[in-house]
Parts: C-alpha cells; sequence; structure tokens
C-alpha cells in the first residue's frame, strides 16, 4: 500500500479438487477400484525471472494428460495415483523476436490418501468428511537444457518432494450435490534452484442432476460449477523473490458431465468438460 509495484501473477498450479473431480466422491465402498483420464490445457502469461529484462514478457502452454486411479483396501480408505504426462512450452517475448522452448514427459507422480473421519452413515452415506494427505514424487525430468538455457517453467518435473494436507465434505440431496474442500501445499526447492511457493487451495461447487428430471436416468447429464481459490507465497529463484508470482486468483468452474450411453448403473463410465476461469488477471 505504501510502495505499490505492478506484478503480472503467476496463475500456474492447477487450483481445484482434482480428487473429487476425477473420482466424484472419496466415499468408495471396500474393494471398490475407480480410474480416471483428464486432459488438461493451460495458458498463461508471466513477467521476467530475476536477471531478465523488465519488458521481458514469457507466454506458457501446458497440456497435460493425467491418468487417476484409486483403490479402497480398507473401509474409510481410499489410496490414489495420478500419474501425469505434460508437454511444456514457453514462448519468451524479447526485442530480437520470439524464443520458444519445449518439453514434454513423464510429469511428477502423486500419491494421495483419503480418510473418512465422519459420515452420517455407514452404508450409502450421503454426507461425509474426509482428511487428505499427498506426496509428490520428482519422477519428471527437472534440468534438462534447451540452448544452453534451463527454464524452471518448462521442465515436466519440479526436482522436489513436495507435500500437502487438507478436508473434504460432500452433502448430497436429491436436487444437487455439494462438495467442498480446502488444501494447503507444501513446495521444496527443486533441481534448477527454483521453489514454487506453498499454496492454499479451497473449492466450493455444486453439481445438479438434471438428466433425472428430463426422464433420462440419474447421472445422464450432471452441469455443475465451482469457485476455485488459490493462494501462495511468491516463488524463489536462485536465493531472490519471483515478483511475478503468488498472491490470490479466483476461477470459476463450469462444467457438464455425461454419462456414456452404452452403460448403465451407478458405476458406468462418464465425460466430463470443464472450463476454469480466472476472475481477474492480477495478484
Amino acid at each position: 500500500m505504501v510502495a505499490p509495484e505492478l506484478a503480472s501473477a503467476c496463475s500456474i498450479c492447477l487450483a481445484g479438487d482434482p480428487v473429487f473431480t476425477s473420482q466424484g466422491t472419496t466415499g468408495h465402498e471396500v474393494g471398490k477400484v475407480s480410474t480416471y483420464v483428464e486432459y488438461r490445457n493451460i495458458r498463461k502469461r508471466s513477467g521476467p525471472l530475476p536477471g531478465e529484462p523488465a519488458d521481458h514478457e514469457e507466454r506458457n502452454n501446458t497440456q497435460r494428460l493425467d491418468f487417476f486411479v484409486s483403490v479402497t483396501p480398507l473401509d474409510r480408505i481410499t489410496l490414489s495415483i495420478d500419474i501425469p504426462y505434460v508437454w511444456n512450452e514457453v514462448t519468451e517475448l524479447e526485442d530480437t523476436g520470439p524464443e520458444e522452448f519445449k518439453l514434454d514427459g513423464l510429469g511428477d507422480i502423486t500419491l494421495a490418501t483419503n480418510v473418512v473421519l465422519w459420515r452420517n452413515r455407514d452404508v450409502l452415506p450421503t454426507t461425509w468428511v474426509d482428511g487428505r494427505f499427498f506426496l509428490k514424487l520428482p519422477t519428471g525430468n527437472s534440468s534438462q537444457s534447451i540452448d544452453g538455457v534451463k527454464d524452471p517453467h518448462v521442465q515436466e518435473g519440479t526436482g522436489s518432494f513436495d507435500f500437502g494436507f487438507g478436508l473434504g465434505g460432500v452433502h448430497r440431496m436429491d436436487a444437487a450435490t455439494l462438495f467442498g474442500s480446502a488444501t494447503y501445499r507444501v513446495n521444496r526447492e527443486g533441481t534448477v534452484e527454483y521453489r514454487f511457493g506453498n499454496a492454499f487451495l479451497m473449492t466450493v461447487g455444486a453439481e445438479v442432476p438434471v438428466g433425472k428430471y428430463l426422464g433420462w436416468g440419474p447421472s445422464s447429464l450432471t452441469p455443475g460449477v465451482q469457485l476455485d481459490l488459490r493462494h501462495t507465497e511468491r516463488d524463489e529463484f536462485q536465493g531472490g523473490n519471483y515478483q511475478h508470482s503468488g498472491g490470490t486468483i479466483v476461477f470459476v468452474t463450469p462444467s457438464v458431465r455425461v454419462q456414456l450411453p452404452w452403460f448403465t448403473g451407478s458405476d458406468a463410465p462418464f465425460l466430463r468438460g470443464a472450463v476454469q476461469v480466472p476472475l481477474g488477471d492480477r495478484g
């Protein structure tokens, strides 16, 4: 407030709750196995890294293909794994013209454990709260050089063990399903002396089974909307703070889920599409 400086906030890091959107809920029955494949295309702009010209700008385009598998070996406990393949492209806009850097490959695998802390009944619960813990492994390449440059934003992985924890809850009604979660993520310094700032992620949302009212079945057509908040500390690069990072940003995420017509029952496969739109571009 005393000496403000303009900063182009970094909007990367997948704000939102991938556990809810991938598995639908975490209240699985014992022995159940769930799979989910998700493709994301993320575009953003960011300012220069420390030591680069002040008018330098980066345009990032990240594509991710995540394969989720979850299993419930014991009552109240669900284990999951997220295996991502990433395509990263960074275009640096300079006086001499744009310069592109591209890398693709296996990203950082994430292991997660969800524990149901409370539920309104043991069989087919409609309301429950779970605790969550996850660990991100440094499985993706994190120190590749392109024309002598090691850009941390183009690497497939960070080179660090990161972890997080939080709470999630679901309340199912005939007219809608309400859900929410809050997660704190701790990021450690990676291979190229870059550390993404610790992040607080919060999601609140609702899904409405419109298909049921149209006579198509309760899961045939389910639109939804959620708000995803992301608050982070500034990143650190080579011992200094990255000005164009950190801050608070809120996304609105409309979605629609359609059950594949060739299957029946509550475990039938579905197709889900969503758009995550930031409500601002400054942090």
